[in-house]
């Protein structure tokens, strides 16, 4: 039942009598008045300019009237409407020897006025919807769409009868007769849709603070068959329904439920045909079903809905003479019906169309609690139901059901659905589904190793993870910290048993992570989806040390042209995807010498490494470096085609930095070639000497170190030092959750959670606006 505005009259009517006996009142006057009192007249109010009585409608109607008052104003009009089922079932509380039958006659209609609607008990003041006159600004509330109701179950082919009733108040609350018409109404359902849908994975976050938190969703409603332009205002209602286990997130040790989040995909996800006539059925589940033609004139009045097993209704048609007698006539309808069988459908058609149903309504899934999981829904503390009318929130504390020590990544679907101003729901609620990662840092440190392409001079596996197991274990005896580094854990290698990839999950259950690149072939930040899942953990409190020779690119470099090095230039790169804010590094320059060594025949003496070591710019905070010849022949490889030169001794491709400013970045190290100011090529753009090679950015509550180089072939005298003074000054020992607050570090900040997150959303848009037009409802993830 619609709501309207109550007020409490006698307030009104006191406060008016009040001012009308004051405007009697002359200062000085000592006569009384005197002459004929007048007892105040009732107004009158009449339907004007009104649709026919009875006129069907799949629309609320605007609806007219006129009110006047002899010896005042209206100031004041009230309307309520009641179907026909309403007025018969509240005059037979009213008085049950006197039933109105359906459907409700004239003088049925006038006895509901006369016997019901003064019944406070029956019809409460506050159901009516009243309307103040504004005679100053022109106001006269005679012109109102009101509100009507449709069948629910059946709401294209049934119309529901329903009388308007209107009343008019004069400025002494004094009310006219009430007056009354009948009208019907048949509804199109309405559409929702999820708009600006990213595609996950997400981030949990108990509060609403913090650079990235919480599940954005937005969504909309529309009904184009009944309003092509200027729709009405929907309610929505929505549920968030998870988690679900997923068998694709879970690690190799994991004891997989017997519920997962592939059982709802299978069994509960469905394709449904939905007719015309608003009718739905799902594919698959339903044999066939009658396509009706009601192409005939629309009747009036009927008496009975279409009897859809017999084919056959009674239209009938209410005509009224010069002398105001009424006169219905009826026919009997057959109506045509087609047989179409639901399986052989396979696209939408003038008939309906398809669509995909998450089917709640399914017993199996109502009954099963690891089913049926509803984490959140929307609530109206007003009107105590389910339906409100805004159209987005951000979602927090998803997990509040489920808590966790470790970092778990698992399945969730945002439902939603609208109803319009008749009061009927979507057939085909939206939806999506999505994961979200509820991080815990519960890990010190990672490392994962992303040189997952073949290259020349490439290090070898078991180097890297010999060096960062024992340089690791010496960080933790030279400064007394206490971790849970695992080598067999916390040391990965991007491959196929995981995807080529580390992900977003894995990177969040880290406080600290070290991502190594030992591949000059191939950039390790070239694929997108990489990029925005390191970025995004940076933004989450991550501290990220990026170490490696080829962060973007590598080999698309020129190289030289056999003897003659006319084609042999460095490149220049910019760095995408906010790599300066996150890194502060503005450009990059590659030699790009390993492209050569991968495509030609090899010239023994065309030779270009140069890196012997790295200057400290702070030697009380990080020693100077020196190539370990011996280290560098021991676990790099040398091959046929690029054998190892004593006589060099020295390591390729490694590259330099622009160093951007305004993020907090500082330089730590400067390239030393083995040739100094001129290399032999006599190239000033070789000339990497003192170049910047490794710097550092503090923004507050996150903290990233970028190098050119990686640390394994140096005197372990002065790297082992090196990397546990990087380690100490990355390491988050408190990081437990989201950072609430930013600034949470010794450095001042600079940018705003606003920013961040912002940044961050932009950043979900690009990288999924693609898959967004293909991945409606994010199944292929």
């Amino acid at each position: 039942m619609y709501k309207g505005t109550s007020r409490v009259l006698i307030a009104a009517v006191t406060g008016v009598v009040a001012l009308t006996l004051a405007s009697f009142m002359f200062p000085g006057c000592t006569e009384q008045l005197s002459g004929e009192k007048f007892e105040n007249q009732a107004p009158r109010v009449w339907f004007v300019n009104v649709p026919p009585e009875d006129n069907p409608s799949s629309t609320n109607p605007i609806i007219n009237w006129v009110g006047q008052d002899a010896d005042g104003q209206v100031v004041m009009y009230r309307y309520i409407v009641f179907t026909e089922i309403e007025i018969s079932l509240l005059a037979e509380a009213a008085d049950s020897t006197r039933p109105v039958t359906i459907p409700v006659e004239t003088e049925d209609a006038q006895y509901f006025v006369d016997s019901v609607l003064g019944l406070q008990n029956l019809v409460p003041d506050s159901t009516w919807t009243y309307l103040e006159v504004d005679h100053e600004e022109g106001n006269p509330q005679t012109s109102v769409i009101v509100p009507m109701k449709a069948e629910i179950d059946n709401p294209v082919n049934q119309y529901v009868r329903q009388y308007v009733y209107v009343q008019a108040f004069d400025e002494l609350g004094l009310g006219s007769e009430i007056v009354f018409r009948a009208f019907q109404r048949n509804d199109n359902p309405p559409d929702t849709r999820i708009v600006g849908f990213l595609g996950g994975p997400y981030i949990n976050s108990e509060y609403p603070t913090g650079a990235i938190t919480g599940v954005p969703m937005r969504w909309q409603g529309s009904d184009v068959v009944d309003y092509p332009t200027d729709p009405p205002p929907f309610e929505f209602e929505w549920r968030l329904y998870g988690p679900y286990y997923s068998q694709k997130y879970g690690e190799e040790n994991d004891t997989i439920p017997d519920t997962t989040w592939e059982d709802i995909v299978n069994d509960f996800i469905k394709v449904v045909f939905v007719t015309t006539d608003a009718r739905r059925f799902l594919v698959g589940e339903n044999l066939s079903f009658d396509d009706c033609d009601t192409s005939f004139e629309v009747f009036v009045n009927p008496t009975d809905p279409p009897v859809l097993d017999t084919n056959q209704y009674w239209s009938c048609d209410t005509t009224v003479d010069d002398f105001g007698n009424q006169e219905v006539t009826c026919v009997l309808t057959t109506v045509t019906c087609e047989t179409i069988l639901i399986d052989t459908i396979q696209a939408s058609g003038p008939i309906g169309y398809l669509d995909t149903l998450l089917d709640i309504s399914d017993t199996a899934f109502i009954t099963n609690p690891d089913y049926n999981r509803i984490a959140m829904r929307s609530y109206d503390p007003l009107d105590l139901d389910n339906w409100i009318d805004y159209q987005q929130i951000i979602l927090y504390d998803v997990y509040a059901d489920k808590p966790s020590d470790t970092t778990i990544e698992e399945f969730y679907i945002f439902w939603v659905r609208s109803r319009d101003d008749a009061k009927v729901p979507d057939l085909t609620p939206d939806f999506v589904a999505f994961s979200v990662i509820n991080p815990k840092y519960e890990r010190d440190v990672g490392v994962v190793d992303l040189s997952i392409s073949f290259a020349v001079n490439k290090s070898y596996p078991d180097s890297g993870k010999v060096f960062w197991n024992r340089v690791i274990e010496y960080w933790e005896d030279a400064t007394g910290t206490q971790t849970n580094w695992d080598l067999s854990y916390d040391y990965r290698v991007a491959s196929a048993a995981v995807g080529w990839a580390y992900s977003l999950r894995r990177m969040l259950s880290n406080k600290m992570l070290i991502a190594i690149n030992d591949n000059p072939y191939a950039g390790a930040l070239n694929n997108p989806p990489t990029v925005r899942d390191l970025y995004t953990a940076i933004d989450a409190g991550v501290s990220v040390w990026l170490c490696g020779r080829a962060h973007i690119m590598g080999q698309e470099a020129g190289a030289p042209d056999g003897e003659v090095f006319g084609n042999l230039a460095p490149l220049y790169t910019d760095p995408q995807f906010g790599f300066p804010f996150y890194f502060g590094v503005e450009n990059m320059v590659y030699s790009g010498w390993n492209w050569f060594l991968l495509t030609q025949e090899p010239i023994m003496q065309l030779r270009i490494e140069d890196f012997v070591g790295a200057l400290s710019l702070d030697e009380s905070k990080w020693p100077s470096l020196k190539i370990d010849t011996a280290l560098l022949h021991r676990r790099y490889m040398w091959r046929d085609h690029y054998p190892w030169r004593p006589d060099i001794a020295a390591m390729p491709e490694v590259n330099w930095f622009v160093r951007s400013t305004g993020f907090n970045s500082q330089p730590m190290y400067i390239y030393e070639s083995k040739y100094g100011q001129h290399h032999w090529l006599n190239d000033p753009m070789f000339d990497f000497h003192g170049r910047p090679v490794m710097s550092r950015v503090n923004m507050g509550y996150f903290r990233t170190v970028h190098s050119m180089f990686l640390p394994y072939a140096f005197e372990e005298s002065s790297s082992f030092p090196m990397v546990s003074g990087v380690l100490s000054w990355l390491y988050a020992r408190h990081l437990s959750a989201p950072p609430s607050e930013l600034g949470s570090r010794d450095a001042a900040v600079s940018v705003t959670a606003e920013e961040i997150g912002e940044r961050f959303w932009n950043r979900m848009k690009e990288q999924n606006r693609d898959r967004l037009a293909r991945d409606r409802h994010g199944l292929e993830r």
